[in-house]
């Protein structure tokens, strides 16, 4: 790999109601925050790839039960079990076509970084390196964060004169590590229901995918932005 790709790895933990209990709370609190690349095919290269690939965003989603924590295959298959209204063959059928989709979805490459579209995450390039801002935007993740706005005089920016917080979490240099989290509340579009998400973001600029670019090491710098949720 070339020297300056940004490996950017995103972690999404959600949790309903149902969890929110001192164990599962528990079970929560030692969630990794870094996870191993996922392995892939020799010769595979990710979706979007070529020599003018800038960064390379590497997903995946987690998903809480009472007591355990599922990866987004594991839950698939949970829920597609669980599902009586459709024949074995169809509910297996459709959970195939949705692990596909999972599988599909875990890599994507951008020509360059400022095509990254982060949540409530906005990436600046500088002399002085990246700069990595927390910058609410009010929209989907709640309780609303408040407070300093670097931007709030910078009429080009979407955060000119919003009372929202927007701030500096860090500056990565190239060969830094840094990690970014936060959390937030959410109500389900169809049922209504409130759940509950753990983001978690790890950025490394490197010249080379190692299986433990993100798990092998502790980040060099590190933001979090976590609300009482209850």
């Amino acid at each position: 790999m070339k020297a300056g790709l940004l490996l950017v790895q995103r972690l999404t933990l959600s949790w309903d109601k149902r969890c929110r209990g001192l164990a599962d709370a528990k079970l929560r609190s030692g969630f990794p925050l870094a996870q191993p690349l996922t392995e892939r095919p020799a010769g595979w290269r990710p979706p979007g790839w070529g020599e003018s690939s800038k960064a390379l965003l590497h997903q995946l989603h987690f998903f809480q039960q009472p007591g355990k924590i599922l990866t987004a295959l594991e839950e698939n298959r949970r829920a597609w079990a669980a599902w009586g209204r459709l024949s074995p063959e169809s509910c297996r059928e459709r959970m195939l076509q949705r692990e596909k989709m999972i599988m599909g979805s875990c890599y994507q490459a951008f020509d360059s970084i400022a095509q990254l579209s982060l949540p409530n995450i906005c990436l600046q390039q500088e002399k002085a390196g990246l700069r990595v801002r927390f910058c609410h935007d009010g929209r989907t993740d709640l309780p609303l964060r408040r407070g300093r706005n670097e931007e709030f005089e910078n009429p080009s920016s979407s955060f000119y004169r919003k009372d929202l917080l927007c701030e500096t979490a860090f500056i990565l240099c190239e060969g830094q590590y840094g990690r970014l989290c936060y959390n937030g509340r959410r109500q389900d579009y169809d049922s209504g229901q409130w759940y509950y998400l753990l983001q978690v973001f790890n950025f490394l600029w490197t010249e080379k995918l190692a299986a433990d670019a993100f798990s092998g090491r502790e980040p060099d710098k590190e933001y979090r932005q976590m609300a009482d949720l209850f």
